[in-house]
Order: C-alpha cells, then structure tokens, then sequence
C-alpha cells in the first residue's frame, strides 16, 4: 500500500497517516456539501425561499462506512506485517467510533438546522420545529442504515481485540515490549527468511501449512530424549540430502542400514564403514545391501603419519592425546607422564618394518613383561626424539612412579588388546584422502554395550581427521560442507576432540551435529557454552527441569496486557488514548503491562510428539512440525527399511 515506507516497523509516521486517512476522508465527504445548502438556504430572501434542502444522503454515509470498515480491516490485517500493536489498533478503532457518533450527532443537527433557519425567517414555534425535523428524519431513515452497519463491525472489531489483548500467544510486538520484545516466527517471518526453498540448506520440518522448512547448513545442537525422534526427524533426513562427505558416529548401526546404499548408488558416494564388532553382518542390516556395502574395511592410523620428522612429531601428539582419557575429569602428573611414554612408543614404532606400525604393536609393546620392557627402553634410548626422551624420563624416575605411570599408561590403551579392533586396524583398505576429497562417507558403528569401552576409537578417528583437515590448503577441501554427525555423543563420555572441532574446523567448512538426551549431558564437557552456543539448536519434547529451564531462557521474555479490577469506583475514565499503554476506568477496571516467558515450562513439558522448537541465530524461535523421513515425499523411494524399527512394529 502507497502509505507505508519501506520500514517493517509501525513508525510515528504511519500511525499519523492512519488517523489522517480515518478523520480528514469523514470531514470532506460529510461536512463540505452541507454547509453550502445551509448559507444558500439561509441567505435566500423570505419570499424566495428554496425547497427544504436534504443535507443527509444515504450514498455519503455509505461511502463513508466503505471507507471506514476498509481502513479497518486493511489495518487489523496488516497487524504482523507491519508490527502494528494491539493496543493501538484498539485505540485506532476508539477513533473511529468516535469519529461515527459525531457523525450521527452531525445528521441529526443537519435535519434540525434548515427548521431553526426557516422558523427566524417565518415565525414558527420550537414544538413544530421539532415535529418537523423528526418527520424528515422518519422520511429519510435509510440514511442512518449504514452508520448502524458501522456501529456494528465496530462493536465487533472492539470485541476482537480485546480478546486479542489477552491472547498469551499474541506477539510481544502488539505491546510496548517494556518488559521484552520475546515473540514466536510468524509466517511472514519465515517467508522473510527464506525458508521453503531447498537451496536455503538442510529439512528441519514442516510449519503449519505444512510446507517444508529448510534452514542452512551450521553447526546444531539436537536435545531429544529416546525416542523422542531424532534419529528418524533429524539424522537420516540430513544423510538422504546432503551430498557431500559425512562423517558419522552410528551408535546402533540404524543410520547406515537406512540410507547407505542411497548414498552409494544415487549420490555415487564411496561409503565406508568400520564396524569391528560386526553388526552389519546381521541378516536385518543387510538385506538388500550390495557386495560393495557389506565389504569389511579395515583402517590403520598409523598409515597417515608422515615421514616429515616435523609432520610425524605433529601426528604423533594428535594420536596420543587422543588415546589418553584424564582419569577422574582432571589432568593428572600420571596422565601427562602416559602421554608422553606413548607418544615415546609411536616414535619408536616408526623405526619397525612397516607391516608393525599398527595399534597391535603398540598394545604388544606398552604390556611387556618388565625384562622385554626394559630391552624395548634401551632400544629407544638409542633414538633422537620423542623416543628417546621418553625412555630416558621413564628410567630416571623411581620404582614406585614408574609403576604407576605404567599402570596409567596400560589402563589407556588396553582397548587395544580387543581382538576385534585388532583386526580392524591391522591394515588399512581405503585411503582417507578421498574423504578430503569430497568422495567418501565415513560410518563408525559401536554396539550400545561396546561404546564405553572402545570410545578411543571414535576419538582417534576424529583426531586424524581433524588434523588431516587442518593441514590441508583450504582451496583443496571439498567445496561442500563436510558434516559430522556424532549421535548420542555422551555415551562416548567427555570428548574433547569434539570441543576441537567446533573450535577450530568451522572456517574449512565443517558442521558439527551433536545429540544428546538432556541438558546435563552437555555440561559433561569441559566446554559445554561451545555446544549451547551453536547457531542451530533442535529441542524435541523433554519432562527434564535443567533442559527445561535452559528453553525458557533461550525463549526470552515477552511483553503481555493484563487485567485487573477494583470495587473502588472511581471517575478516573480514560474516554480517549491513543499513545498510552495503560487504560483505566470508572468502574475499577485497569489493563497494564508485564512480562511472561514466550516458553512456558508446561509447554516445554507438554510439546506434542509431532512439534519442535528451533532455535536459529538471529531470528525469532521456531515452533514447528516434527516430519519423520518415511512421512515426507522429498525422501520416498530413498531410504531402506530400519531393522530396529521394524522388531518394534
């Protein structure tokens, strides 16, 4: 419309062209015309009167009301778009029904006037005059129909509003916001954001018109309990859309056995999957998979330290941070002693025959007897570097703390002494390089009784591939974001690698997907404000009281009308306000503002199964519909059957 500026805010400017357009329209169509039959009249000489003019039509006061109802309604409707509040939307038709009465006022003035002329001119007494003035008007009564039809759809459109006053749903925008300016996306919101196109980035849900949802491609933070959907509304949909390398923690196997072989055969992706323990051999993950799929990788991190003394020194630290897990949430003179012996070892390790430079050589070495011990020591006491160094520390200290930082140093890496990783790890049957390429997926599957025990595998993993990335030109990494995609991420415990990784690989194009089941969760790690703050946060329904209190504040205050009343009756009305925030009036009845939390903890509590709450930097929350993937037509024909879903059916 030619009345707003190119401002979304409802700004001084247009309320005053609001009421300008409500009250300078009334006075030319009503006012104008009337007054010339009046002078004309009253200037005619007594024996030349004119015939007793009409001043009122039916066609001005309808004109009028057409007017009036259309500002009306173009303004109720205009309310999201232009932030237009509600309580001066409710004082704007204040204005016009006052505007109405001086107009009904005005009608019964003008049948009245030409009598009062007449009877100055000719004699007539004020009775008749009365008489005369209520006979026209019963005569021309169809002119006062479409100022009733007004007074009605006002009578109407008060009562709307006020209703909407004290909608607790109702945007803090329809207030002063004193209190918080806290508000749910509107769907002008998300079309001004550009949501429903694919190319914005990855599916979320649905809003409540049930078109899609795509938000970009960042790094998210997934709340949801079990069950509680996020594997199925959330992880598979992002593996059947993004094409580009992923890397994924698949705790249960589900997320390879649904949507591998689309990867593979559509995508033309190269998946790869360690899976130590087996459980894609199981008849349910793969039926219908292809020889290529089910092949049984095998992957040695050694394969990938450089024989560049400087780059080797660098890999090594990567390697042995990893492997060491700080016993007891803090770093101890033990954990950095069994840092510094294994990273004595990898070096060592470099100087054997290549077909030795695996994990089972170090597990051999690091839990030899004290005499085979003692020979391996001497052997990397000949050595410059790491190797050296270590051995000659691990001679200088005494019985006591050797034994000790032995002890630590096994504990670190008896995961090793599996035979299933052992095998797993002997060799490597895929280069890496090819994941920096853009070429190659990545699944590392755990069962759910192995996570705990062999959680250094994950973490190595994603050390190399963090320092490989790293160490790689910019311009060579893949022009696709590489994800990763780390599910029920606390049963690895605390992971610092994946601190890291939000840290450091967001400029190289890498998103960080993490889940977990609760807020405490998060706070397991050492960083957990790196987590919480991520630009993207996903939160399905969840009974938890830190998570809980943790949405509420993420949602923010809003500004809210409430009603109070007194039997104290006064005669404070306030019969015209336009600005104000607080009404009163006579009859002890006052509204004023306060603040409430746009998320209610009930609400959190009570989310429907199919609704979510997004969370996207620098916009407004979003509550939204949660779309499983074999609901929704962009991924029919895609996935495989989940065979953990199907033994619950």
């Amino acid at each position: 419309m030619f009345i707003h500026s190119n401002h979304s805010d409802f700004s001084v400017r247009m309320k005053i062209t609001y009421l300008l357009l409500a009250i300078i329209p009334t006075l030319l169509l009503i006012y104008p015309l009337q007054i010339l039959h009046i002078i004309k009249f009253s200037n005619s000489p007594e024996n030349q009167l004119i015939e007793m003019p009409l001043l009122v039509t039916f066609y001005q006061n309808l004109f009028y009301v057409l007017l009036s109802t259309f500002l009306l309604i173009y303004v109720y409707f205009s309310r999201e778009k232009y932030k237009i509040p509600i309580h001066w939307l409710n004082h704007f038709t204040k204005v016009i029904g006052i505007l109405l009465i001086i107009i009904i006022l005005s009608n019964v003035a003008f049948f009245m006037i030409p009598y009062k002329i007449l009877s100055e001119k000719i004699w007539i007494p004020t009775w008749q005059i009365l008489s005369e003035t209520g006979k026209s008007m019963q005569r021309n009564a169809l002119s006062f129909v479409p100022l009733i039809m007004l007074m009605v759809i006002v009578t109407i459109m008060r009562a709307i509003i006020k209703k909407m006053q004290f909608d607790e749903t109702a945007s803090s925008g329809q207030t002063s916001g004193n209190f918080g300016s806290a508000s749910w996306a509107t769907d002008h919101d998300l079309e001004k954001m550009n949501v429903h196109h694919s190319d914005n980035g990855s599916f979320v849900g649905n809003d409540s018109h049930n078109r899609p949802i795509y938000l970009p491609i960042s790094n998210k933070l997934t709340i949801s309990p079990p069950g509680g959907g996020k594997t199925t509304a959330s992880s598979i949909p992002i593996l059947l859309s993004h094409d580009g390398p992923v890397f994924v923690f698949d705790i249960k196997g589900e997320l390879w056995a649904v949507t591998a072989r689309y990867r593979s055969e559509v995508l033309k992706r190269q998946v790869i999957v360690i899976d130590p323990f087996g459980v894609i051999k199981n008849e349910d993950f793969s039926r219908g998979k292809s020889a290529l799929l089910l092949q049984e990788y095998r992957f040695n991190p050694f394969d990938w330290i450089p024989t560049d003394k400087k780059e080797r020194d660098r890999m090594i630290n990567t390697f042995s941070a990893s492997f060491v897990i700080n016993e007891g949430g803090t770093i101890t003179h033990f954990d950095e002693n069994a840092k510094i012996l294994i990273r004595g070892y990898i070096d060592y390790m470099m100087s054997l025959d290549p077909a030795q430079r695996n994990l089972t050589t170090l597990f051999h070495l690091m839990s030899e007897s004290s005499e085979e011990a003692e020979i391996t020591f001497n052997q990397m006491a000949q050595l410059d570097g790491r190797a050296g160094a270590a051995a000659n520390q691990i001679k200088r200290v005494g019985s006591d703390e050797r034994g000790s930082i032995l002890s630590t140093s096994y504990r670190q890496i008896d995961w090793m002494g599996d035979s299933n990783l052992q095998e797993t790890l002997s060799e490597s049957s895929f280069n890496l390089d090819e994941f920096l390429e853009g070429n190659m997926d990545i699944f590392v599957i755990l069962p759910e009784d192995q996570v705990q025990e062999h959680n250094r595998l994950v973490r190595m993993i994603l050390s190399l591939l963090m320092s490989m990335i790293v160490k790689t030109s910019p311009h060579k990494l893949p022009k696709k974001k590489i994800l990763f995609l780390l599910e029920e991420l606390a049963q690895l415990g605390y992971t610092p690698d994946v601190e890291k990784c939000i840290e450091v690989l967001r400029a190289r194009g890498v998103v960080i997907w993490t889940v977990f089941q609760t807020l405490s969760q998060v706070e397991m790690f050492e960083k957990p404000d790196l987590f919480k703050g991520v630009p993207l946060k996903q939160i399905f329904t969840n009974d938890d009281t830190k998570t809980m209190e943790w949405i509420q504040t993420l949602g923010g205050k809003k500004t809210v009308l409430t009603k109070t009343f007194s039997t104290n009756k006064g005669d404070s009305r306030k019969t015209f306000q336009v600005f104000g925030n607080t009404v009163s009036s006579g009859d002890g009845e006052s509204i004023h503002e306060t603040g409430v939390d746009l998320i209610p903890i009930n609400e959190i509590r009570e989310l429907p199964y199919d609704e979510q709450i997004v969370f996207l930097h620098g916009t407004k929350p979003i509550r939204c519909k949660k779309v499983r993937y074999f609901e929704h037509p962009n991924f029919f024909g895609k996935f495989d059957i989940n065979p953990l879903e199907t033994r619950n059916v």
